[in-house]
């Protein structure tokens, strides 16, 4: 290993119940671990949703944190928009 190298290993330690706290903080580890790139943290852009997502997609261009949920909502709205100016 080369001095601009490093290496990082994470354990996890047992906790009785692993709180979700503790989850989280083991996977924001191994988010770290693999890579993770900070500037791909999202906030959704669905107006009632206040979720955090990271954006693995390839463009880095998704825009919420459920397609099946936020996005169906925006594209829903969107399309009854359009319905009700051509009516």
């Amino acid at each position: 290993m080369s001095a601009n190298e490093s290496r990082l290993a994470f354990q996890q330690i047992p906790v009785e119940p692993l709180s979700a706290v503790g989850e989280i903080a083991v996977d924001f580890a191994n988010f770290i671990a693999a890579g993770f790139e900070p500037a791909r943290l999202r906030h959704c852009s669905g107006e009632a949703c206040s979720l955090v997502f990271y954006d693995s997609s390839r463009n880095g261009a998704r825009r919420w944190c459920s397609m099946e949920v936020c996005g169906n909502r925006h594209k829903v709205k969107s399309h009854r928009a359009r319905k009700t100016d051509t009516e």
